[in-house]
């Protein structure tokens, strides 16, 4: 973002002393071909020799030469003050617009979103053997002010290396907040089980859970 903002900085220096001197060849022009208009007005005024005078009775008015007038060199000076005035507003523009895109941009890449409260209190939870199938019970409640659907039980079955030899999932029922809701995830071919865990989880990640069992050891041992 500094970067952005020096470079625009600079280009709106760059075009900044550009309409300066644009200005200024422009004044100088203008006063060079007004010099010269002059010069050659005089010359011709000196090389004549004759002049039509209009009668005193007749009240003819007599043409005068507008070259010179002030509100002619004001027109000459105002006008490329104007077309510089512009380009200096396009260019403050673009600076403007840049550095908008550029605050947007960093607004995005600002701190990661905060991870989420824990919205679900783990009450119970127990499991059974059967042969190679395990079975994972348990009891949990939406300790949120917010509804709590679309959530999915995960377990997770450990070996006595701490690798994952199998998982399951089932879906829990729409909580209210203060709600209860029962779960039975059970998964099969569970040959060396040392250990296993429980995690709850949406569409879009895990849903922290507080453990309030009243001895969360044994339900894993």
């Amino acid at each position: 973002m500094v970067i952005v903002t020096v470079l625009s900085l600079a280009a709106a220096a760059v075009f900044g002393v550009t309409a300066w001197r644009a200005v200024r060849r422009e004044r100088l022009r203008s006063e060079a071909r007004v010099a010269s208009l002059a010069a050659a007005i005089d010359e011709a005024s000196l090389s004549e020799e004759t002049f039509d005078w209009p009668d005193e009775d007749e009240d003819t008015p007599v043409p005068v030469t507008a070259l010179f007038d002030t509100s002619h060199r004001s027109a000459l000076r105002r006008r490329p003050l104007l077309t510089a005035g512009v380009g200096l507003a396009a260019v403050l523009a673009v600076v403007v617009l840049i550095a908008m895109s550029g605050d947007r941009h960093d607004t995005s890449k600002e701190a990661p979103a905060a991870p989420p409260s824990e919205s679900l209190e783990l009450l119970s939870m127990r499991y059974a053997r059967e042969g190679t199938t395990l079975a994972v019970t348990g009891l949990v409640r939406n300790r949120s002010d917010a509804p709590a659907d679309a959530i999915t039980a995960v377990v997770s079955a450990f070996d006595r290396d701490g690798h994952v030899v199998a998982s399951g999932s089932a879906p829990l029922a729409t909580l209210a907040p203060g709600d209860q809701s029962l779960f039975m995830v059970t998964i099969g071919h569970v040959n060396d089980l040392a250990r296993y865990r429980v995690s709850f989880r949406t569409s879009a990640g895990v849903v922290r859970h507080v453990d309030r069992r009243a001895d969360p050891a044994s339900a894993a041992s």
